[in-house]
């Protein structure tokens, strides 16, 4: 469902799909799509413009430290919770299982990436990031010797 709304968003797209996957599984992919077991995020997410994941803690974090917005789809355990706060904070959109189409990820990803409000909103939250204290600072005040 995913990769057939993506076939039609004119942008690049690269899928991982987890180290113990292949990704020639999926078949033959439209030029835009581009398939890979694993590439790091922290060298992926510079180049994005958006991000898609399952609203997984790393992967909003991950977002979020570059000021990208999302589209959540969430599978599982937390994620629902992760997502829906996303959402709430102007982050970006959601798509729950029964609302998964190819057309509903095509519109969600168009509205994400053409939305500047989401991308405002990351922005805002990767400010605030950037303004923690480092972690040995917080070590240190957790843990004063």
């Amino acid at each position: 469902m995913v990769l057939a709304g993506l076939s039609t968003v004119a942008a690049a797209v690269l899928v991982t799909v987890g180290a113990d996957q292949d990704p020639t599984a999926l078949g033959p992919q439209p030029a835009n799509v581009h398939l890979a077991r694993y590439v790091s995020q922290s060298l992926l997410l510079p180049h994005c413009a958006a991000v898609i994941c399952h609203a997984g803690s790393n992967s909003i974090l991950g977002a979020a430290t570059h000021g990208l917005p999302l589209l959540c789809i969430p599978q599982g355990a937390d994620q629902f919770d992760n997502a829906a706060r996303c959402v709430q904070c102007g982050l970006g959109r959601q798509l729950l299982p029964g609302q998964l189409t190819p057309a509903a990820v095509t519109a969600a990803v168009t509205d994400v990436l053409s939305n500047p409000t989401y991308r405002s909103a990351a922005q805002h939250i990767q400010a605030q990031i950037r303004d923690l204290p480092p972690a040995a600072v917080v070590a240190r005040r957790l843990f004063p010797r």
